[in-house]
């Protein structure tokens, strides 16, 4: 077959079921697409909104517009200097302009080597006066520069000044580039600053919605703690040990297959029996742990609806008696006026959370109660399990060394607590070197030991001098 033809045959059999598969993957590629550009708008507007609301603050504390203090962020960053730093650097150039530094120290004679006038500065705003600045300082040696800067910024402002002063160019350029942008904050920081605010007011409500959720969610939490608490894990640890040394037992009796068959049929009533009372304890839980935004939601809508009659009631008071009678109305409801949303809320609270024709309280009141009858008849079901397990325990051989002893042992084995014999020793053991070895026999016959030799010694020292070993010739009679 001619492969052209081969090409064109292949795509007729799989463009049917392709071309579907890739009109979703598209839609789908383009639903994500989408997703991420309004996540990445979002998230660029509300840097824009907490940019400005933060230079509508830097400017109530430096008394500097944000059209200025914004022109004054773009040059900082265009000769890198972090934007963040200008608000220091300002703070720190007004103290100075007041005739002193932070230091104490008068600073006109410091402008006035740079050829500046602090009254002069003083009618100018703040991108000027950085500027003025700037060039004062670039007009100086590297020494004389860092002392000026130092004397008006202070030690942390200065080398940002110095390095300021040696790119005037791109300063100021940066700084008319950024007029519009400048201008469209000053117009809108105020707002800005106002949507900051209902921002936090909103996360603030949102943090007593989930402060309400976690009231409710407390009873249940300190009820499965105090449960875990209660519970005695060394008499768990031990039911377990008998159960593991039953069915040892009964593998050994032969009769694994009915203990297992016996443990699943216990297994499944047991599942029967307290399942639905658990779920029953789940389900009072979780309507326990959103009690408080229920109740909020409970009286929204009581409230909606005594609002609906309250309108309802308006409209048909102002109709003609004739139509009023013939619609039924009810002269009691002139006037009628809903209760406030407050007032619904509190009332809702004081008769608890209702659930159909019940209370929650009612509700956790039942659960409780099927909870303890499930448990009660668990001890039922569990009773010929436990009555195998106990026998198979039982007839289970004990333990070397647990309870009596075995025939053919008695005497073999030294008590532990009156015997000194130590089947092992470590090599420190072996060379005497034991802390607080007063009751060890090894240490103790270490000591004899030396104390014999050392007596030994002191014995034949003496019969060599008596002998007149002490000179050259070697022991002689002295007799």
């Amino acid at each position: 077959m001619n492969s052209g033809v081969l090409q064109f045959s292949l795509g007729l059999a799989t463009g049917g079921f392709l071309n579907p598969l890739n009109s979703t993957i598209g839609k789908l590629t383009g639903f994500i697409g989408s997703f991420i550009s309004l996540g990445a708008i979002s998230a660029g507007v509300m840097s824009a909104i907490e940019r400005g609301a933060a230079l509508e603050h830097l400017s109530k504390r430096t008394d500097t517009s944000v059209a200025d203090l914004f022109k004054l962020q773009k040059g900082f960053k265009a000769v890198g200097i972090d934007a963040d730093a200008v608000g220091g650097i300002l703070f720190k150039m007004q103290k100075s302009l007041g005739g002193v530094n932070e230091y104490g120290v008068d600073t006109r004679s410091i402008f006035h080597r740079m050829g500046l006038s602090i009254t002069d500065l003083k009618k100018m705003n703040a991108p000027q006066q950085l500027a003025a600045i700037a060039a004062g300082l670039g007009k100086l040696n590297t020494t004389g520069a860092a002392n000026a800067a130092g004397g008006i910024f202070g030690r942390e402002g200065a080398q940002q000044m110095v390095q300021l002063s040696r790119s005037t160019g791109e300063f100021g350029a940066a700084m008319r580039a950024a007029q519009r942008d400048a201008d469209n904050m000053q117009r809108n920081a105020a707002s800005f600053a106002r949507i900051e605010r209902g921002l936090v007011a909103i996360k603030d409500k949102a943090q007593g919605l989930f402060a309400g959720i976690a009231e409710g969610l407390a009873p249940g939490i300190q009820l499965i703690e105090d449960s875990l608490n209660g519970i005695d894990l060394t008499q768990l640890g031990q039911k377990l040990g008998k159960i593991i040394t039953a069915f040892g037992e009964a593998f050994r009796e032969g009769k694994l297959t009915e203990l297992i068959a016996l443990a699943i049929s216990t297994g499944f009533k047991a599942g029967f029996t307290i399942e639905p009372a658990l779920y029953e304890q789940i389900g009072y839980g979780l309507l326990e742990a959103f009690k408080t935004p229920l109740e909020y939601l409970q009286a929204g809508l009581t409230w909606v609806e005594e609002k609906f009659v309250e309108w309802i009631a308006y409209i048909e008071s102002k109709l003609p008696k004739p139509v009023r009678a013939a619609i039924g109305y009810n002269e009691g409801m002139t006037g009628y006026k809903a209760d406030t949303f407050s007032q619904i809320l509190q009332d809702r609270k004081d008769r608890g959370l209702e659930i159909g024709l019940v209370t929650l309280k009612e509700i956790g009141g039942q659960a409780n109660k099927d909870l303890q009858n499930a448990i009660g008849k668990m001890q039922t079901i569990f009773a010929p399990f436990n009555l195998m397990v106990d026998g198979l325990a039982a007839r289970a051989p004990k333990a070397k060394g647990a309870g009596a002893q075995t025939p053919g042992n008695s005497g073999a084995a030294l008590d532990a607590a009156t015997s000194h014999y130590k089947p092992e020793v470590t090599a420190f053991e072996k060379m005497g070197f034991v802390m607080g070895g007063g009751a060890n026999p090894m240490l103790d016959l270490n000591r004899r030991t030396a104390t014999g030799v050392e007596k030994t010694v002191n014995l034949l020292t003496s019969i060599n001098r008596l002998l007149g070993g002490a000179g050259a010739g070697g022991a002689v009679n002295q007799i």
